[in-house]
């Protein structure tokens, strides 16, 4: 097993954090599974998730301890991945305008550099235009009482980065990170977030004709 990333969860209607969740790449099986504390994988239990890594247990009381990639043990070891690596599975994410976002590792994982997200997030909060355009990419989704469910994404801005990261129009954002989409004020905490440099994986529960998935992002 490996620690590829983890992430605040978030239960209610509360926007503080409920707790840690660990995305682990599984040897040999090619996918990737989310852990929660208490739980038993290939028969080690999750006794403890922290931002940059978790600890596990065996039957016989032998405690593993899993590091984040890029993160470093206490004696100074590297974690499993090189500084600056994306991973090898996958391609390139290159848009038209030459700006390199990461990799595509698996069909449902993408990792992508906090600095090109970064520099895309303050272009778009200094252009009054193109920061509309996103809002308006992004209509409410209602029940039959009218009460939101989800943002079904229609790309009124940057539609070749949604589409290389996976999202493709009509998908219905469901959950982010566990937290269910139901006013815009908990999509405007996510931005805050990112904005804080505080987030560090993003995993979406999308609906998609009918079907749902988890898309997971990783950011470095």
């Amino acid at each position: 097993m490996r620690l590829v990333g983890t992430f605040s969860v978030y239960s209610g209607g509360r926007l503080e954090p409920a707790g840690i969740k660990a995305i682990l790449d599984i040897a040999g099986r090619g996918k990737q599974v989310i852990a929660k504390e208490g739980e038993t994988l290939l028969g080690y239990r999750v006794v403890a998730i922290a931002p940059d890594h978790m600890e596990l247990r065996d039957e016989g009381g032998r405690t593993v301890t899993l590091f984040l990639s890029l993160a470093r043990g206490p004696s100074g070891q590297s974690g499993q991945d090189e500084p600056g690596r994306f991973g090898d599975q996958s391609g390139e994410i290159v848009t038209s305008d030459g700006l390199f976002w990461g990799r595509h590792v698996t069909s449902n994982r993408w990792i992508l550099r906090y600095d090109a997200l970064r520099k895309k997030f303050d272009e778009i909060m200094g252009d009054p235009e193109k920061l509309a355009a996103l809002f308006l990419s992004f209509e409410d989704v209602l029940d039959a009482e009218g009460r939101t469910t989800g943002y079904e994404l229609r790309p009124a801005v940057e539609p070749e980065l949604f589409e290389a990261i996976g999202l493709r129009t009509g998908d219905i954002i469901r959950c982010v990170n566990s937290m269910r989409m139901t006013s815009a004020r908990r999509a405007r905490y996510f931005v805050r977030e990112f904005s804080a440099g505080r987030l560090g994986a993003v995993v979406l529960d999308i609906e998609r004709a009918g079907h749902t998935n988890k898309l997971i992002y990783l950011i470095r």
